[in-house]
């Protein structure tokens, strides 16, 4: 079975950073429903990519999203509730004082690389740890899928969103998904990383990975 790193504190060396993403790629899911008898109906697809940013919503240059206050959404059902206003970026998270200041220490050239060389380079696409997570519940789960190329169908991420939900045991209420703007000017709405297409998911933890 797949299993996912633990989650450091800090990260001394990129190796460290690296081991504590996690690094799950499109294809190694295949492999292990396979290896699970784990198989995912065409249904199943189609209500993930419901769950999905739209297109047009992502192709907007503005966006009048809201921040998500941590106080106002305590658990995940809260956040649940809100789900489609969270995927049509109406409702966007922030990360905390502590992790901000974190993230920024992080050189987007260094991260640029990792994510094409480290995290991308065994497949079409891969789930890794959301390493600079928005403050959310303790109860959310918070990973991203990072996407090759524009050339991969939704379809497709849909079906590799799917097998994760699937090997994790989780329902489709467990799930919460949104993808920033590559284009919009908006503050916390405009995706930090435009080169490559990425997908955040928020999953109800229940520690089966």
């Amino acid at each position: 079975m797949i299993e996912l790193g633990n989650f450091p504190n800090t990260y001394p060396t990129e190796q460290d950073f690296i081991q504590a993403s996690a690094v799950i790629s499109y294809e190694e899911t295949i492999e292990q429903c396979l290896l699970d008898g784990i198989e995912i109906a065409s249904g199943e697809v189609e209500y993930i990519m419901g769950l999905m940013t739209p297109k047009l919503i992502r192709d907007s240059t503005s966006h009048g999203g809201q921040l998500i206050s941590p106080n106002l959404y305590p658990t995940f059902a809260d956040l649940l509730s809100s789900r489609n206003r969270i995927r049509d970026l109406q409702l966007v998270p922030i990360r905390s004082a502590n992790v901000q200041a974190e993230y920024e220490k992080m050189e987007r050239t260094t991260f640029l690389s990792i994510v094409q060389m480290r995290y991308l380079h065994r497949g079409t696409m891969a789930l890794v740890r959301e390493m600079y997570p928005s403050a959310t519940p303790s109860e959310v789960s918070q990973y991203v899928v990072w996407v090759r190329d524009d050339t991969v169908p939704d379809y497709q991420m849909a079906d590799f969103i799917a097998r994760i939900i699937a090997m994790k045991k989780l329902t489709q209420e467990d799930v919460i998904l949104f993808e920033r703007s590559r284009v919009t000017e908006t503050h916390f709405v405009k995706a930090a990383v435009p080169e490559y297409r990425h997908i955040h998911l928020w999953m109800r933890d229940n520690s089966n990975f």
